[in-house]
């Protein structure tokens, strides 16, 4: 079931557009997200979304203001035009020069007039090839919609992204493969801001240039995932889905960009029932004594609630959120245990190595338990390299040690 048309760049009816990008296109003047022109800052395209330049002949010009950062979404007011006249290959161009007043940055929500589908559309293109259990089925719906969505950014030393294990038969993952092919074939290169991959074989893959990587892997058994996704259900066959999945990608794709655009952050009213829900995930995973993958523990609960968000379009996670996606991932927890045959000893699994331990230390000594610690002042506290530091970083919050509720704070969990 290849569907050629995966490229963003082959768009030209409006419901391929998603809601910001039609707007922005069609119904809006000077709102856009920054594209500066080569090194420059002080000259600017203003985009329909990050993954569409802009079909506009205009350049902003900005002076003695301060500059905005590249892909914020923002509106200008302008004090005055010009133009230019440029000679490419015997074709004269007219570009629009627009001198900017102000600016300001802006939501995007107030640009969404039109959703090309509500959030339970979206979350059930994801079911339509499986059978069996239907309550199951809808938790499998919701995984998978939250793997498109992916999770924003939140720690310095860790990307954003939602990584997964799928765990499943042949049969079943070539069906996750057909329907994940939603996802745009820009996204699929090591050079885009948000990275997808479906590896058949564990491998560590970390772009430089991606904000968020989220990598679904086939029965992992090493690399530390979010959540796992037990795909013990029945698949039809294509002949039964495939028809509606041509038709509904474009929709469903244009959901996902918009949904993208999204970065909503856990607000500090809501950082110890957080804590409390991270404490409750870490002793359901080693009370278990042995697990069939490896579960990320300190980044599970703040990825997964930030991702409940996005699908919602909302710049904020709530309660409701993080209640969402700790029922979401108890349940497929429980049913990976009964899935997979091979089992990992949490003990060893979970073992914290030479700088991590210390750091840990360190860092218990200077602050203590369950305290928000300023990520400058981790530095300032630490001896080990910038380089030993991250990964002494990203070992803790991997193993449940530390969990990261923003971008500017780590806090220290009690380790057993």
């Amino acid at each position: 079931m290849a569907n050629k048309n995966t490229s963003l760049k082959n768009r030209e009816f409006g419901y391929q557009f998603s809601g910001v990008e039609y707007s922005l296109i069609f119904e809006n003047e000077n709102i856009g997200f920054v594209r500066f022109v080569d090194q420059s800052e002080n000259l600017f395209y203003l985009d329909p979304s990050p993954f569409l330049n802009t079909p506009k002949a205009e350049l902003y010009v900005l002076e003695n203001l301060p500059f905005p950062k590249r892909g914020e979404l923002i509106e200008v007011s302008v004090s005055g035009t010009d133009h230019k006249i440029q000679e490419i290959k015997g074709t004269f161009f007219k570009t629009i020069i627009k001198y900017v007043r102000n600016w300001k940055k802006i939501n995007p929500n107030i640009l969404i007039h039109r959703k090309t589908l509500q959030p339970v559309e979206f979350k059930n293109f994801f079911i339509q090839a499986f059978k069996g259990d239907r309550e199951y089925i809808e938790q499998i719906g919701y995984c998978l919609s939250l793997y498109a969505v992916s999770s924003p950014q939140n720690s310095d030393y860790e990307k954003g992204g939602l990584n997964s294990a799928m765990l499943s038969n042949n049969k079943q993952w070539n069906t996750f493969r057909r329907i994940m092919e939603v996802i745009p074939s820009e996204f699929k290169q090591t050079s885009a801001r948000n990275f997808y991959k479906l590896l058949d074989k564990e491998k560590l893959i970390n772009p430089i240039n991606s904000a968020e990587v989220s990598l679904a892997y086939h029965n992992p058994i090493s690399m530390p995932v979010q959540i796992p996704v037990a795909l013990d259900v029945e698949t039809k066959s294509v002949s039964d889905y495939k028809d509606n999945i041509e038709y509904e990608i474009p929709m469903v794709r244009a959901y996902m960009l918009d949904a993208l655009l999204f970065q909503p952050e856990i607000p500090q009213k809501l950082d110890s029932y957080v804590t409390d829900c991270v404490y409750n995930l870490i002793d359901d995973i080693k009370k278990s004594g042995s697990i069939p993958y490896n579960q990320h523990l300190g980044s599970a609960i703040p990825k997964l609630s930030s991702s409940f968000a996005r699908l919602n379009f909302q710049i904020e996670t709530t309660k409701d959120d993080i209640i969402k996606c700790v029922d979401l991932w108890s349940d497929m927890f429980f049913y990976a245990k009964k899935a997979a045959s091979t089992q990992l000893t949490t003990q060893e699994l979970y073992k914290l190595s030479g700088n991590a331990r210390k750091l840990y230390i360190d860092l218990n000594e200077n602050f203590g338990i369950d305290i928000l610690i300023d990520r400058e002042c981790v530095k300032e506290n630490s001896n080990l390299s910038e380089w030993d530091l991250e990964e002494a970083l990203r070992e803790l919050d991997l193993k449940g040690a530390i969990y990261c509720p923003d971008m500017r704070h780590i806090k220290l969990l009690e380790f057993k």
